[in-house]
């Protein structure tokens, strides 16, 4: 089972150690990181991980993780649910080497108790 809630994500392809936060919410993902915005949607049936994601530029300079410059493209994911979170690859949009995105479950921050 794949947890609603944010989670680190940690994702390489042609410019590796790079990485994010999303959050995840009944099979809408949303999220982004200093240079990118990621929205889209997932599906979990048993462990199988299904994601399709929009990745929009919102910084000038902007260089994806493919090394291309700014723009919009998308990606389409496949993987696993693992303990605390999940693995997914995919294929570059670019062509070269594919996506490996890892996900780690943050935990929850209670405000009400200080």
């Amino acid at each position: 089972m794949l947890q609603n809630g944010h989670y680190k994500v940690d994702f390489g392809a042609s410019l590796p150690g790079v990485g994010g936060r999303v959050k995840l919410d009944d099979g809408v993902i949303t999220g982004g990181d200093d240079q990118y915005r990621y929205e889209g949607t997932y599906d979990v049936v048993g462990t199988q991980v299904t994601a399709r994601l929009t990745i929009s530029a919102h910084a000038p300079n902007a260089v994806s993780v493919f090394g291309t410059p700014g723009g919009q493209f998308w990606l389409n994911l496949t993987g696993q649910v693992q303990p605390g979170g999940f693995t997914l690859t995919g294929p570059s949009p670019f062509g070269g080497p594919g996506i490996v995105v890892t996900g780690r479950h943050l935990p929850t921050i209670n405000l009400g108790q200080f």
